[in-house]
């Protein structure tokens, strides 16, 4: 008898595979990786006859309530699970315990109100953690200290009211963080210390009146951050002038003034987003040493267009290309409704 070729092996064993998929999934191996679809199947439970090797998990959209800690335990090569949108309200705290080559967890879009201090400690290799649009109203310090190569973690959408210092202490690799759609009243100082790797920060639509100014000191990846759609009245010092920030989303706060500390200094910032506050005026010096910004947005803000706003409105004429909107003059009455760019020198004639 002949031998059979490699290349026929290797296919009898990927037909085994597809042949050995459940009814309710869809098996495929693309790039050489075993992936099972099982997703808005209905499933009440995990469907038999999984196969070990599985590398891609996918049951999303289903009925799941609640996974048995031993679920999981033969399937030590995953490295992607995909839970969401199923109605979890609790996990055991072994469920994902043989899972130690797992590198993506998605898990939002559940009802889960609390996680066990020791869920995610057999997970050193975790790049991804997903588990927005839960009920988390709070953590420990220790749920996400074992996961040093976890690179994105989003929180947004759940019912955070406050977070301790120590809350991301060892998260080394992080580089995107979402906080939004919370119900944060502040932040702590200390709280996004030794993320060094931090390149987005979404904090939109919380309930912050105040940030730290010591808040994103030491943050020098961080090019991204959103504030938006807060309770703000005024800015940590220095944060136009940060180190490496290129994005900032600041609207549809109740910002008055921005603070004029280092103004000297230059930025790499590209957009600059202040609808919706409660601006009268910017400082001379605003948008100095800015040569990157392409973007600024301020319209929505009660503009007085007296001699203190002169410097902003020269600053707008000469870069009308930056302006993605049309702030108007809300006083004086004579120039009410008004756009800033539109107003001509001669009205500062007497200052």
């Amino acid at each position: 008898m002949r031998p059979i070729p490699i290349c026929s092996l290797v296919l009898l064993l990927l037909c085994a595979h597809l042949q050995a998929c459940p009814t309710a999934c869809r098996c495929t191996n693309p790039a050489s990786i075993l992936t099972m679809d099982c997703s808005d199947g209905g499933l009440l439970t995990l469907p038999q006859g999984i196969p070990r090797d599985v590398e891609v998990l996918i049951l999303k959209s289903n009925l799941l309530d609640h996974l048995p800690k031993s679920a999981f335990q033969n399937f030590t090569k995953l490295q992607a699970l995909h839970l969401q949108k199923n109605k979890l309200e609790s996990i055991e705290e072994d469920l994902f315990a043989p899972l130690s080559e797992l590198t993506s967890l998605y898990l939002y879009s559940n009802h889960l109100a609390h996680l066990p201090d020791g869920i995610f400690q057999p997970l050193h290799k975790l790049e991804r953690l997903f588990l927005s649009s839960n009920k988390l109203s709070s953590f420990s310090d220790a749920l996400f200290s074992p996961l040093p190569r976890l690179k994105t973690l989003n929180l947004a959408h759940n019912k955070l009211e406050s977070l301790s210092p120590d809350s991301f202490l060892h998260l080394q690799s992080l580089t995107v963080l979402s906080l939004s759609s919370n119900s944060l009243l502040s932040l702590p100082p200390g709280l996004f210390r030794g993320l060094v790797s931090l390149s987005v920060c979404a904090l939109y639509d919380n309930q912050l009146t105040h940030i730290p100014d010591v808040l994103f000191q030491g943050l020098h990846n961080l090019s991204w951050l959103t504030l938006a759609n807060n309770s703000l009245q005024q800015l940590p010092q220095g944060l136009l002038r940060q180190p490496g920030l290129q994005h900032l989303y600041l609207y549809n706060n109740k910002l008055r003034t921005i603070k004029t500390e280092g103004m000297e200094d230059p930025t790499q910032l590209k957009t600059v987003d202040l609808r919706g506050n409660q601006l009268e005026t910017l400082p001379a010096g605003t948008f100095k040493n800015s040569p990157d910004l392409k973007t600024i947005r301020l319209q929505g803000n009660p503009w007085r267009c007296d001699c203190n706003i002169r410097y902003l409105q020269r600053w707008l004429t000469r870069n009308r290309e930056l302006i993605k909107d049309r702030p108007l003059c809300e006083t004086p009455p004579a120039v009410h409704g008004q756009p800033l760019t539109d107003i001509p020198e001669a009205y500062f004639s007497h200052c």
